[in-house]
């Protein structure tokens, strides 16, 4: 009986080493079919990769000529700005001095004038004081116009000072 079993056995082993020998195959199988597929996969990526490494090189050179281009457009029109803005300036200064310029010989005649329109005055007033001191003392208080602000003053400017010439010039 012992060998019967033990060859019953053995039987039993050898038919279930050979059903799980035949999975294992089958398992292979598919496991191969993965890895066909998988490799496949890949090689299709790594076509892909150098098509797109192929395309985007030539762009990326592209664009850095592209920026390049517009970075020296920009510092040119940065230079034509800042040579406006002196133009400006110097044209803003030019047209100041030549306000100043046209502008002067009036201002110095509207002065002179002023000074002697001032001093016809001042010089009608001591005449007056002279001859009628005594009959009109308001003389010394009457008002004596100033010169237009801005423009040369000279001579007398209130009745003390008209009081202070008068004695003077007597």
């Amino acid at each position: 009986m012992d060998r019967t079993v033990i060859t019953i056995l053995f039987g039993i082993l050898i038919v279930i080493a050979i059903a799980a020998l035949i999975y294992m195959i089958k398992v292979l199988s598919h496991v191969t079919v993965l890895v066909d597929s998988l490799n496949e996969t890949a090689v299709e990526a790594g076509k892909t990769i150098v098509e797109l490494r192929d395309t985007a090189i030539p762009i990326v050179k592209k664009t850095d000529i592209t920026v390049d281009a517009v970075n020296a457009e920009l510092m040119r029109i940065d230079g034509i700005i800042s040579s406006f803005e002196e133009t400006s300036e110097r044209v803003s200064s030019v047209g100041e001095t030549i306000t100043g310029i046209v502008n002067a010989p009036t201002e110095i005649a509207t002065g002179l004038a002023d000074r002697f329109i001032h001093s016809w005055r001042a010089k009608k007033a001591v005449k007056n004081n002279r001859k009628g001191l005594q009959s009109n003392p308001n003389v010394l208080n009457s008002p004596v116009p100033k010169p237009k602000a801005g423009y040369y003053q000279v001579g007398v400017e209130t009745a003390e000072d008209r009081a202070d010439v008068t004695m003077k010039e007597s």
